[in-house]
This record gives C-alpha cells, structure tokens and sequence, in this order.
C-alpha cells in the first residue's frame, strides 16, 4: 500500500505540466532584429508557457495576459497575450533608442476562456 502511495505522489509531481500552456508558432516577423537567427531566440517554435504566470488582461476581460521581464542592460518586458480563439501574440513593446519589433503569433492547447475556467477565474 505504501508503495502505492510513493507511485501515485511521484506521478503528481512528475504530472505536473497538466496545467502548462503549450504554443506552437504560426507567424512571425525577424523585423528588429539583426538576424533571423536572433529573432528566432526570442520566439521560439514552441513554447511552454505555465499557467499561473497569466492575470485577465485589464483592457479585455476574455484575454489573458503574461508580462516577461528580461534583465539586461535595459530592462525589457516581453509581452503575451492569449486570445479566446486559442491564438497567442507575443512582442516588445517600443522602447527608446530601440528598433521596434515585429509580432509573432502562435497558436495554443488552450484558449483565454479555457485558461481562465482552469485556474478558477471563472
């Protein structure tokens, strides 16, 4: 029974990415960015994103909003927004002294809705 019990506790552990967001990019732009190459390294094919990093976007109740900081030397916030159609739009807002980058949309296993009722915000 106790061995039961280890298997099933380690199983939750392991399972844990039942909750993860998983998108798999459909456009993007390399606009901003010195090469493709670089572009690519900040929007990656597929991204696992976790749940809990996402809040309901304060202009749009149905979207789902995540802000990624990125320390360098300027501080970069990378921004992506989960849409009701399963679509996700990831990009840098404009900064001074920065060339403006292109959006990157993906599409996801979940929608903002489907989100939003799994992590009880519904």
């Amino acid at each position: 029974m106790r061995r039961i019990s280890l298997m099933a506790l380690l199983f939750m552990l392991l399972g844990s990415n039942a909750y993860a967001l998983v998108c798999s990019r459909i456009q993007y732009s390399a606009t901003g960015f010195s090469t493709t190459k670089a572009a690519e390294s900040w929007f990656p094919e597929t991204i696992p994103i976790n749940d809990n990093r996402f809040k309901v976007s304060s202009s749009n109740p149905n979207q789902m909003i995540y802000r990624r900081q990125v320390a360098g030397k300027v501080r970069i916030t990378q921004l992506f927004i989960l849409l009701p159609n399963g679509n996700l739009t990831s990009l840098f807002p404009k900064i001074s002294e920065y060339r403006s980058t292109g959006n990157t949309r993906y599409k996801c296993n979940k929608t903002s809705l489907e989100m939003k009722q799994q992590i009880g915000l519904e």
